[in-house]
């Protein structure tokens, strides 16, 4: 998500984004808004005419998400190292006018890790606007997919990696999907926690389901 801040002279534009790159959870939705100056310019005195400032704005979503599991409840085994570990089947609808890409997210928002937005079991972005589904197992083929933080310096780890939380505890895993209003140039193998900030700030609109495993 992106703030813009529109500063009072006629040449000079400031935008600064507050898209929660740093900060997590998600949210079900992602909405612009727009900071509105004052008629004077607190800085340099100069009186603003607000009505002819120009803004961007991005019109409300109804973006929803359906996982096999119920928001909030246990993930299949199917989708964990204690199965078969597959990319959980998903489905979406809503997304708003002027996406121009599709992202999926999925992260481990109970574990702290030292980038800050969870441990990322899969990042895939650059799907095709007009995708609303993927079935179990497989993630559409245009995807572009980061490395997971399964990687290593000797072995790296690319797309989806199930959860497989410690014996005896009980984990808490986040599964987005991002409508973008952007491609995101970055390739395959990126590492997931600069895909997931990419993402983030190209987001317009986004839903989640939670679940959790217990290893």
């Amino acid at each position: 998500m992106r703030r813009f801040a529109l500063v009072a002279t006629s040449i000079v534009l400031v935008a600064c984004s507050t898209d929660g790159r740093e900060m997590r959870p998600p949210t079900d939705a992602q909405n612009e808004t727009v900071y509105v100056p004052s008629d004077t310019d607190a800085a340099d005195g100069v009186s603003v005419d607000t009505a002819t400032l120009p803004v961007e704005s991005v019109a409300a979503s109804n973006i929803a998400m359906t996982a096999p599991w119920v928001d909030g409840g246990v993930i299949p085994a199917e989708h964990t190292c204690a199965g078969a570990d597959l990319v959980p089947g998903l489905s979406w609808s809503g997304t708003p006018e002027g996406t121009v890409s599709i992202a999926i997210v999925v992260i481990e928002s109970s574990q702290p890790t030292s980038s800050g937005v969870g441990f990322v079991h899969l990042a895939a972005t650059n799907i095709d606007p007009a995708t609303t589904r993927f079935p179990t197992g497989a993630l559409p083929t245009e995807a572009i997919l980061a490395a997971n933080d399964f990687s290593t310096a000797t072995d790296e780890s690319v797309g989806w990696r199930g959860p497989c939380p410690s014996a005896g505890t009980t984990a808490t895993y986040s599964v987005e999907v991002h409508a973008l209003d952007q491609m995101i140039e970055l390739p395959t193998g990126t590492p997931g926690a600069d895909m997931v900030r990419a993402i983030d700030f190209a987001t317009i609109a986004s839903a989640s389901v939670v679940g959790t495993v217990t290893g």
